[in-house]
């Protein structure tokens, strides 16, 4: 997702188990707060600039909240992943075209934009 950057506040922090990190907060997109954690990604980020990044949202004692980056149980991503893997080992082994449409049931052109 694209923000355009507002406001940015980073904060050096100690977890529960003594360990530091950098927290990060941007103000994006009409005022939306999106928190994350500092990384070797967003440390160039600056006020004014538009950058690319993924978001998603979290639910935490009955609040939706905006974070940067990746879930933390991205479960459709692994699924997907995981998809991929079985593509890339069936084309390394060469398998026809035929097994790939068995087995994510799908036909060609079957409703596919493109």
């Amino acid at each position: 997702m694209q923000l355009k950057i507002e406001k940015i506040e980073r904060e050096s922090k100690v977890s529960k188990a003594g360990n530091s990190y950098e927290s990060i907060k941007v103000i994006a997109n009409g005022g939306r707060w999106y928190t994350g954690f500092g990384d070797d990604v967003n440390a160039t980020w600056k006020e004014g600039e538009t950058v690319e990044t993924p978001v998603y949202t979290e639910e935490y004692n009955g609040k939706t909240y905006s974070k940067l980056g990746l879930p933390k149980n991205p479960t459709e991503l692994q699924q997907i992943n995981s998809k991929l893997d079985t593509v890339i080992a069936m084309l390394s082994a060469k398998k026809k075209e035929k097994e790939i449409e068995e087995i994510f049931n799908v036909k060609e052109n079957d409703g596919l934009p493109f």
